[in-house]
């Protein structure tokens, strides 16, 4: 499965930041020793066609073990990370008041909270690696997609191509991981966690996280399933 796409260059700078080994219940977004959680790790590009014709050709998009997760999706923003669904992950939760959102896409572009264009500075006071909690709006994706019965046997994969700048990932009500790095793919092997027919994924993004500190260059900044 692919969601969304893009490229961009970080430019990695240092940062001094305060010691949080004292701290306890530090969530990963703030965690400067945690990147992913249950990521797959970083390949070459490369995907198994079903036939010699098909991989001559090179469009995965054309294979039947490709299914794209772009599209409409349910979606709510929370303000803060206090105020969101903490349990909309799960199977029974009601989305039926939500709205719905275009994946790939930002949701300050499609009317939810707004853009920022810095250069040099922060869209926060810096206090590295902590980002605010009053300031930080958290965006909950949910939709529900299908697998054939001939996946049957196949480790099946879910990536996505870009996330800003954070996120947790839910396969049918189950934590499935974590990762940070906005234009970095991130990969998760969701085989055990899926079933034929139809099923639920769930994420949740969150705007501001301790890589917001690496990622600050001129640019807009934006967020989303990009």
């Amino acid at each position: 499965m692919l969601i969304g796409a893009g490229i961009m260059t970080l430019i990695a700078i240092m940062i001094i930041m305060k010691n949080t080994s004292g701290k306890t219940n530090i969530p990963e977004w703030e965690n400067p020793t945690v990147f992913q959680i249950n990521r797959e790790k970083p390949r070459a590009h490369f995907f198994p066609f079903e036939s010699e014709r098909l991989a001559i050709k090179g469009d995965f998009r054309q294979s039947k073990f490709f299914e794209t997760m772009n599209g409409t999706w349910k979606f709510h923003l929370s303000p803060t990370p206090d105020k969101r669904p903490k349990s909309f992950y799960k199977s029974d939760f009601d989305t039926s008041e939500w709205d719905d959102i275009r994946v790939p896409g930002h949701w300050e572009l499609q009317g939810w909270s707004f853009p920022i264009y810095l250069d040099e500075e922060y869209p926060f006071l810096p206090d590295p690696p902590f980002v605010p909690h009053d300031y930080n709006t958290v965006g909950s994706y949910i939709r529900t997609f299908r697998i054939p019965s001939y996946w049957k046997g196949r480790d099946i994969i879910i990536r996505f191509s870009g996330v800003r700048s954070s996120f947790y990932l839910w396969i049918n009500g189950q934590f499935i991981g974590y990762s940070q790095g906005s234009k970095t793919p991130a990969e998760f092997d969701i085989t055990p966690h899926v079933h034929t027919g139809k099923n639920k994924v769930a994420v949740e993004v969150y705007r501001f996280s301790d890589g917001s500190y690496l990622e600050g260059q001129d640019t807009w900044r934006v967020s989303g399933l990009e």
